[in-house]
């Protein structure tokens, strides 16, 4: 399992969940914490800004639609910079 399928384990988030969510507006805040979660932008090696950056974005969509329990697992995520490049 990659790191990527742990993150979304952790966080119950699954893409065919997420085209029933209603209204339009929270759909696309899942959707795009999604995305984050799947590109590049999101590295568990991370340190510097840059490479955080993707996982600051997912709290924030998660923070916007008060999804609390997610964000929560987001901010509490562990990092391991000593791996990272």
């Amino acid at each position: 399992m990659s790191t990527e399928e742990t993150i979304l384990e952790k966080l119950n988030l699954h893409e065919l969940d997420i085209k029933d969510i209603r209204p339009h507006r929270k759909r696309a805040y899942y959707r795009s914490s999604l995305q984050w979660l799947q590109s590049d932008a999101a590295k568990p090696t991370a340190y510097k800004y840059e490479d955080v950056k993707g996982y600051l974005e997912v709290f924030f969509n998660f923070a916007a639609i008060h999804d609390w329990p997610r964000a929560k697992k987001i901010f509490y995520l562990r990092i391991d910079p000593r791996t990272s490049h």
